[in-house]
């Protein structure tokens, strides 16, 4: 990772322990900490199953999974707060997919993958339902940066020549959003959905074949779209 993103990164995380505690402080309110988890729908770009040699790549990303938490701290209007949420986003890679797209006349593939990484920082606007009913709905905008580390790819391929294949897709940060929103019941169990729209950071991807008689490799850097649709429950502590 560059250290201008380490540098950035580090002033955010400082900004939001700073803003934190004069929040709390002002009236005494409290802050309220919860945990969510659920499943990781790739859109987009991310998802797709399209290749262009020399031009472009989609993610062929698949149904992940994700875990989270994030820290509500009430403000003076009734319902509003601020919240800061970061999240570990796992996103399998569909190795079936990427051989039908990759497939050549005269050659099978066996193809295999390591999974995206993507993990957002962020905060923003909370809001939720005011009143004493045991159900409420609530809401929330955020901003941030997300860390992506990408998929290594591995393909075996038989016929008109035998080799090997491998792709590796490298690590990176982009500036991204968060929108959602959900149910909480009795103030602790949470069901939302989450729309993040990450970017589209420029990743190294680094190409090798190697066949019986020969190799070559190439290098370029590619711009990928990230965008996941993410269903969780949660429980507020």
């Amino acid at each position: 990772m560059k250290r201008s993103s380490i540098n950035i990164i580090t002033l955010i995380i400082i900004f939001l322990f700073v803003s934190v505690n004069p929040v709390n402080a002002q009236d005494g309110k409290k802050g309220q900490w919860g945990l969510f988890g659920g499943l990781g729908l790739p859109t987009g770009d991310f998802g797709g199953d399209n290749i262009s040699e020399g031009v472009s790549i989609d993610g062929f990303a698949a149904m992940g999974f994700a875990i989270g938490a994030e820290y509500i701290i009430p403000l003076n209007s009734p319902g509003l707060g601020i919240i800061i949420s970061p999240s570990l986003i796992i996103n399998g890679f569909d190795a079936s997919a990427f051989e039908k797209a990759w497939d050549n006349e005269g050659y099978d593939h066996d193809v295999s993958g390591s999974s995206w990484m993507n993990i957002p920082l962020m905060g923003g606007i909370h809001y939720q339902q005011a009143g004493d009913s045991p159900t409420s709905f609530y809401g929330f905008a955020m901003a941030g940066i997300n860390l992506v580390n990408g998929p290594t790819i591995d393909t075996e391929y038989t016929g008109n020549a035998n080799g090997t294949e491998k792709i590796e897709i490298g690590s990176g940060t982009s500036f991204g959003f968060c929108f959602g929103g959900g149910l909480v019941m009795n103030d602790k169990y949470t069901f939302s959905l989450r729309l993040y729209s990450l970017g589209s950071p420029e990743l190294d991807l680094d190409y090798d074949d190697e066949w019986e008689t020969g190799s070559r490799s190439e290098s370029a850097e590619v711009d990928f779209s990230i965008s996941i649709i993410l269903f969780s429950v949660g429980m507020r502590l």
